[in-house]
């Protein structure tokens, strides 16, 4: 089984996994975007030195375009900052990454309402290895596809 042979880690069968088990439930994602972890995003080391410079410009992604692991880190970490309404980028954490599986409306089961559903999985030196973040949307897509079984 792909998930198996995939996900797998010393310990734990690769379906048993987070990313295994969201990949047995729903196949595999349209689209998988992986970037540096972010305090905003849960982490809690944070790297020596300065942040992200702020970059302008339109985002990768919007209108067609790749996305590469370069331009991940320099564009899709960046958030609006309420003091000044300026763009700068959450700092970066050590050893941290986001995973996001980017899932669409006709890969979920009828009731989620939502054009999309992103499925991020943390990986975080004293916190895990690719663990799932179980916002409401996730849990309600997972129960939602565990009562149509």
């Amino acid at each position: 089984m792909f998930a198996d042979e995939t996900f797998s880690t010393p310990k734990t069968r690769g379906a048993m996994t987070d990313r295994g088990r969201i990949f047995v439930i729903f196949g595999p994602p349209r689209l998988v975007k992986d970037k540096p972890l972010s305090q905003s995003e849960g982490g809690s080391v944070p790297l020596a030195g300065p942040a992200m410079p702020p970059t302008g410009g339109s985002r990768p992604g919007e209108g067609g375009d790749s996305i590469t692991a370069a331009t991940t880190n320099a564009f899709h970490t960046m958030q609006v900052n309420d003091m000044n309404r300026g763009i700068t980028a959450p700092t970066p954490i050590a050893k941290g990454l986001v995973e996001r599986w980017i899932y669409g409306r006709d890969q979920m089961p009828p009731s989620i309402p939502d054009t999309e559903v992103v499925f991020k999985f943390i990986t975080e030196e004293g916190y895990g290895d690719h663990v799932l973040q179980r916002d409401f949307m996730v849990m309600k897509a997972l129960h939602d596809a565990a009562a149509l079984r």
